[in-house]
């Protein structure tokens, strides 16, 4: 077999070889090697891609229900997870979405919640407004939209019946010019641009990431801690000024000034 990790193999070469397949991990395209891996990367090429297997096994989300709503003709139920959206990959394809990734991005649910996961997408993937870091799950609420290539999803999402997720309670940060901002299970950074969920673009006095607020679920109720992220015109709770990078307890009804922004924890009971 021609030795395809030689830098003098040509296409030429290539060509005189009988079958072709495209590698999982590196995306190239390459002659049938004899031994089954990549002659470039070297990953074994009946593998799932690297993105899919990290996600473990595929499991039903019992009373849940998800689904991904393209236009009024055209929606897709989600019965287990992780589902798969990709342009040749994937439970959900759109081969002739060029902007799409062969695999793209993963729905995942557990424990009453829904996810988001870019996979290291080409082209990158928007939950509502916010372009997602690759690689981190994100918490997904009813209604929101999801993009990805030059698809646009409303992601319909109802909870299995014991309501776990936020176990009836929602919570928002309600700002002094009267916008509100949902706050969700995880983290919730305030600052600006692509990876601030609670975003303030036109204030340039916040920084890009300038603190974040954390639901945290401890049996059955959520504790809400907050940390400056080493910002640059600081952050106060209540007057008081927290050190950067240090989490503190934060308390319903507590006053949150970033930079000139003040803000205000709210939480309401679902009904």
């Amino acid at each position: 077999m021609a030795d395809t990790s030689n830098p003098a193999f040509t296409h030429a070469s290539m060509a005189a070889l009988s079958g072709t397949i495209r590698c999982s991990n590196c995306d190239i395209t390459s002659p049938t090697p004899a031994d089954g891996f990549c002659p470039r990367c070297g990953w074994l090429l009946d593998q799932a891609s690297p993105s899919a297997q990290a996600l473990g096994a595929r499991t039903p989300i019992g009373d849940a229900k998800i689904a991904l709503v393209l236009s009024a003709a055209e929606s897709y139920a989600v019965k287990e997870t992780p589902y798969l959206i990709g342009r040749d990959q994937g439970d959900l394809r759109f081969p002739e979405d060029l902007q799409l990734s062969r695999l793209h991005v993963a729905l995942l649910y557990r424990n009453g919640q829904l996810y988001v996961r870019d996979l290291e997408s080409r082209n990158g993937t928007v939950l509502g407004d916010r372009r997602l870091p690759p690689n981190e799950d994100i918490p997904v609420l009813e209604g929101e939209t999801l993009k990805v290539g030059n698809k646009t999803f409303e992601i319909i999402f109802r909870g299995d019946s014991s309501g776990v997720s936020t176990y009836g309670r929602s919570y928002y940060l309600d700002s002094a010019k009267g916008i509100r901002f949902a706050l969700r299970p995880g983290e919730n950074v305030i600052g600006r641009g692509d990876y601030a969920h609670v975003r303030m673009n036109e204030n340039e006095a916040i920084s890009r990431q300038h603190a974040t607020i954390k639901l945290e679920d401890q049996f059955g109720k959520f504790r809400i801690e907050m940390q400056d992220n080493k910002s640059e015109n600081g952050t106060l709770v209540n007057g008081s000024k927290v050190l950067p990078q240090r989490w503190i307890v934060l308390e319903i009804g507590d006053q949150i000034s970033v930079a000139d922004e003040v803000l205000t924890l709210v939480e309401e009971v679902n009904r």
